[in-house]
């Protein structure tokens, strides 16, 4: 499980994942918002299932998870070994808020 963060100038279905057509065109429409850059996304063996920001301000912020889909057990535990670590990239504390799926 990867959260990853890129710009591209070009429309790589591939990266963000080429699933089943519903799932497909949500990934695309919310990751891919036009002028070449792809939004922060959550990868599950190489298939975008969500999307993520960082809210708040400062020291105070929040890694917020936008899913595509019910995220079982396993991925959720994989998106908060990736939180811990981005915190202690960025060297302050974050809480994780995982939405309901869409």
């Amino acid at each position: 499980m990867v959260l990853c963060g890129a710009s591209a100038h070009h429309r790589d279905e591939k990266t963000i994942g080429a699933g089943a057509a519903r799932g497909h065109q949500q990934a695309l429409g919310r990751l891919q918002r036009g002028g070449g850059w792809l939004h922060p996304a959550v990868i599950v063996n190489g298939r975008a299932v969500g999307a993520w920001r960082l809210a708040g301000a400062g020291p105070r912020q929040e890694l917020r998870i936008e899913p595509f889909e019910k995220l079982s057990r396993a991925v959720q535990a994989g998106i908060e070994a990736e939180a811990r670590d981005i915190s202690r990239f960025l060297d302050f504390p974050l809480e994780t808020k995982i939405a309901e799926p869409a």
